[in-house]
Order: C-alpha cells, then sequence, then structure tokens
C-alpha cells in the first residue's frame, strides 16, 4: 500500500511538476514532488492546521503552554523605590499558586534585573492569542477566566485617590474600563477580607464589596444581570496584631451584607465566622432560602451645630443603627430556615443610647 499524507490524500493524485503547489478550498498547501516525479520526503508540508476541530479538552491542553490555567492568581501593588527611564512607576505583580503549592510569577517583571531569572521563573502569558479571531479569543479567556481561581483582598484601610469605591481591590483587572468587564466571566473567586474592629474600617470594606457586587452585575450581559460566577470563597480574618477577641469578629462581621446581593451561586465558602452567620450568609447567597429582609431601624433625634461659628442648633433624625450592626434581620431569616442561632442574637440588634 503506498503511503498517504499527512492530509489523507495518496502522492500519486499530486501533479509531477517540480515542488507544485496543491492547494484545497484556499486552505493547504504541499510541496510533495522531485525533478522526477517521485515523493519527496524531505518536502516541508504546510497545510493549516484545524485547531477548532480538536475537542475542547485537547485545545485547553494547548492553551495550557501559553496561558495560565488551573492556577490560583494573586494580585499585589508594587512602587519601586526609585523610578529611572526603565522605570515607569507602580505596576501590578501577579502570582500563580498551584495546587501542589508552588508559586510562579506570572508575566515579566519589568524591574527585574537580571533577565535569565525572569526568563525561567516567570510564566510569560501570550496575550497576542486574544487577537487572531474573535471565536478564538473567546475560547482562550473560556480558559484564562474560567480555569482559573483570582483571588483579591478586600481591607479596611485608606486607598488613594479612590477610597470607598476603589477598583484597586481587583488588582491588575481594576485598572482599566475593558479589563474591568472581564470580570463577570471568572468562575472562581476568592476574596480575602481582613478586618479591623473600627468605624471607618468597617465602612470602607463594607462599600468596597458593595462596589464589587455592583461591578460583576454591570457587566452582566443577560437580562438578570447575573454574572458567571460559579464558585465563590470568602475567608475573614482580622488584622494581624494583637490577640483578637470574639467581639472584635462581631463587629466587624456585619461588613459582609454587601455580598447578599449575589445571589444564585452554586458552590460558597465562608471561613472565619460564627457558624450561625457563615450558614445564614451561604444559603442567603445560593438564593435557595429566600431574602434577608431589611432591619428595621427606629429613628432618633439629635442636634447638630449648623455651623463651627454660631450656636446655632438643628434638630435631625438619624438611623439609631451603629456602625457595628447589621443592617439586615438575620435573626428572622435563620428561623425561617432553620439555623440554630446563639441564645443572646438580640443584641446585635439592641437600641444603643
Amino acid at each position: 500500500m503506498a503511503p498517504s499524507l499527512p492530509d489523507g490524500r495518496d502522492p500519486d493524485d499530486y501533479s509531477s511538476s517540480s515542488h507544485e503547489d496543491i492547494r484545497n478550498d484556499g486552505e493547504e498547501q504541499v510541496a510533495t514532488n522531485d525533478n522526477d516525479g517521485n515523493l519527496d520526503p524531505t518536502a516541508a508540508f504546510t497545510a493549516a492546521f484545524r485547531l477548532f476541530a480538536l475537542p475542547p479538552e485537547l485545545r485547553h491542553y494547548i492553551y495550557s503552554f501559553l496561558i495560565p490555567q488551573s492556577l490560583t492568581i494573586t494580585f499585589k501593588h508594587h512602587t519601586p523605590e526609585r523610578s529611572s527611564r526603565y522605570t515607569s512607576g507602580a505596576y501590578w505583580a501577579s502570582k500563580g499558586v498551584k495546587k501542589d503549592g508552588s508559586v510562579i510569577q506570572i508575566g515579566g517583571d519589568p524591574f527585574h534585573k537580571h533577565t535569565q531569572v525572569r526568563r525561567h521563573h516567570h510564566f510569560k502569558v501570550e496575550l497576542q492569542l486574544l487577537r487572531l479571531s474573535k471565536f478564538f479569543c473567546n475560547d482562550v479567556q473560556s480558559v484564562l477566566y474560567g480555569q482559573n481561581t483570582y483571588k483579591f483582598t478586600v481591607h479596611g484601610k485608606s486607598l488613594v485617590p479612590i477610597s470607598l469605591r476603589s477598583p484597586m481591590i481587583f488588582g491588575a483587572i481594576g485598572q482599566t474600563q475593558d479589563t474591568l468587564s472581564q470580570l463577570r466571566n471568572l468562575r472562581h473567586i476568592h476574596i480575602d477580607v481582613v478586618a479591623e474592629n473600627y468605624h471607618w474600617a468597617v465602612k470602607r470594606q463594607r462599600a468596597r464589596l458593595e462596589y464589587f457586587v455592583e461591578i460583576l452585575k454591570m457587566h452582566a450581559d443577560n437580562a438578570d444581570k447575573k454574572s458567571l460566577l460559579e464558585h465563590l470563597k470568602v475567608n475573614f480574618t482580622m488584622t494581624p496584631g494583637d490577640f483578637v477577641f470574639p467581639r472584635d469578629i462581631e463587629e466587624s462581621m456585619f461588613g459582609l451584607e454587601s455580598l447578599v446581593s449575589l445571589r444564585g451561586i452554586r458552590h460558597v465558602e465562608f471561613t472565619g465566622l460564627p457558624d450561625w452567620f457563615t450558614n445564614c450568609m451561604q444559603l442567603a447567597i445560593k438564593g435557595q432560602s429566600g431574602d434577608v429582609e431589611m432591619a428595621d431601624w427606629p429613628l432618633m433625634e439629635v442636634k447638630r451645630s449648623t455651623n463651627s461659628v454660631s450656636n446655632r442648633m438643628k434638630v435631625r433624625w438619624i438611623s439609631s443603627r451603629k456602625w457595628y450592626q447589621p443592617t439586615l434581620n438575620w435573626k428572622k431569616f435563620a428561623e425561617q430556615n432553620g439555623v440554630d442561632v446563639p441564645e443572646d442574637i438580640d443584641k446585635f440588634w439592641a437600641t444603643v443610647g
């Protein structure tokens, strides 16, 4: 039996002309024959490789050599100690953690002096793949954003130039509106909430998590404004320092209430919180146990000075809720869903004079 070529055709099917180019529908080009009309084994085959004819599993395996895959990706903001013509300013460094715990640097570090170290210890992301075609771009993005876990850190410290609704919580993804729009494509998100038990820290965290949810919904392209998020993990910790008392956690944990607006997520995990609040948050975000009602906080009358010079006082009515108290009625939600609550749970909604 005569040997067949990589395109499946018999060599005799080709013309005997020297190095004749054969094209099939404008896609394949094969140089096969020598001057005597025989098959030239050294001829270069330039037939087009039908990548999209492969199963998705094989395509994604090929992509794994070109883009990060199956990693937990983190972002850290760096500011060079001194600038020069080669260092333009602050930048985001991205790292990937493999399942075995090993860490690799994603992308080149523009301020690394040793190119040998940079080449062997950094994973170069071939972003030019996203520019080949729309179909290719969508296929690559499904791996880049769908098969990696993206880890973000939300703390209560001040940020500049925008503090409460800061895009810096998204790391490198928050640099432009175009990159922000990719947040809806993330399937796996891990949020590290580093809390502090004072007013402004809780207020900032509540606002930043609210902004986080808002951005995810803003760029959703369906009628229900849902992202593609499937797995959400939230790790709640207090700022490292002195001994942490249970009261410190109780005065900081309700800043997570903003995440309740993320509904319909299949896999939800919370760590570092009291068991009853963990169960309530997971049920609420999965969207299978009804809505959490707003807490009914009474108004209280206060007198405020109109300005620093005059002694005039103006009466205002404000909510009696303190910064560490919840805005939602978690007690009623827990009772409706059979969640065991502590005996002193009413203390969270007690009016403080």
